[in-house]
């Protein structure tokens, strides 16, 4: 088990993704992005607020494929539970 499995999802993307802070997966390193950048969009509601916080910070291509693997992972379990 990699850790991930069964997480609920949360209301809005950054509190999801935070309950992975502690996970060696690309969800993990993501959500350790966010917990740490002080300037993160929390609440933002659509992927490109996070991807263009990313690119104008220099973010790596992983960095950036880990951010849009969680988006899909999060939406897609947050329609699960709508």
């Amino acid at each position: 088990m990699n850790g991930e499995n069964h997480r609920r999802p949360a209301t809005d993307f950054t509190t999801w993704l935070q309950q992975f802070q502690d996970t060696d997966t690309p969800t993990g390193a993501i959500a350790r992005v966010a917990v740490t950048d002080p300037n993160w969009p929390n609440g933002a509601r659509r992927l490109h607020a996070y991807t263009d916080h990313l690119e104008n910070n220099n973010a790596s291509p992983a960095t950036l494929g880990n951010l849009l693997d969680a988006w899909v992972r999060w939406a897609s379990e947050s329609k699960q539970v709508s």
